[in-house]
């Protein structure tokens, strides 16, 4: 009786053994994402990866020299970013000897921006671009504003698509809205490495570059950033020196304090 009631619980065991190592095979296909074969031919599985490695990112906390050229401006200085996935980002920009210069708050529905020198705030919807040629030296809207600061770009649905193999890279060119795109994907990392924008008539409008990623756990973040409009003179450069990923990041880490004296402008 004993060796019966033995073998039971030692078949019970094994069917919960079984039982958990194919929630887990399971709960890992769900999950998906990690790196892309260099020898795939489908772009749509390409998506997906680049997609289910967005997925993973649910916080991203950094420090970065941040670099900005345009006709109008030419900055060098530090600033702190914090990003929740996928609604809040909160920038500071700071100067040489930690001048506070502006700092800016934004999520999918309203964005704040707050320059201390001036003791001007604005604020808007979040639903056209973030007015921030002021901080920035470009304009973007919010969705453009959380994939470039994370580093996180995705692949879109493009017309006449094709792909091509290049070493530890795939390169995939596209038509869309009228606009030409080529997009370059990291094999190893899974994620997109440059992104080439051309008009009708072959002009480069925007690059943006993604260099020196990182891994943590299943999640994924360049250290270099770079967006650069070439007919307008324009660029920001992003070098994080320090970079927090899936980490706790306190609601207050969001607020913008304004004093009372300070003059609000909505735009």
């Amino acid at each position: 009786m004993q060796l019966l009631i033995k073998f039971r619980a030692a078949q019970r065991l094994s069917l919960l053994l079984a039982a958990a190592t194919v929630l887990l095979l399971i709960s890992c296909a769900q999950r998906g994402g990690g790196r892309i074969k260099p020898v795939e031919t489908r772009i749509g599985v390409v998506r997906d990866v680049l997609q289910k490695n967005w997925d993973h990112l649910e916080t991203l906390h950094g420090r970065a020299r941040l670099v900005i050229e345009s006709p109008r401006q030419s900055f060098s200085g530090r600033a702190l970013v914090n990003v929740k996935v996928p609604d809040s980002v909160f920038i500071k920009i700071e100067a040489i000897l930690g001048l506070d210069v502006g700092q800016i708050f934004a999520d999918d529905k309203a964005f704040l921006i707050y320059s201390p020198m001036e003791k001007l705030a604005y604020d808007g919807a979040s639903s056209d671009t973030l007015n921030l040629k002021m901080f920035l030296g470009l304009d973007l809207t919010f969705p453009q504003l959380m994939h470039l600061i994370s580093g996180a770009a995705l692949l879109p649905e493009l017309d006449n698509a094709v792909m091509q193999h290049q070493q530890d890279q795939l390169k995939i060119s596209g038509e869309l809205d009228g606009q030409f795109y080529d997009y370059f994907v990291d094999v190893k990392y899974g994620m997109i490495s440059k992104i080439v924008l051309r008009d009708a008539a072959g002009q480069i409008q925007l690059v943006q570059e993604f260099k020196r990623f990182i891994k943590v756990g299943s999640a994924r973040a360049p250290k270099m950033i770079r967006y650069t409009r070439p007919q307008d003179k324009e660029s920001l450069t992003l070098f994080y020196d320090q970079l927090t990923v899936n980490k706790s990041i306190a609601a207050k880490e969001f607020y913008i304090k304004l004093p009372a004296d300070v003059f609000k402008i909505r735009l």
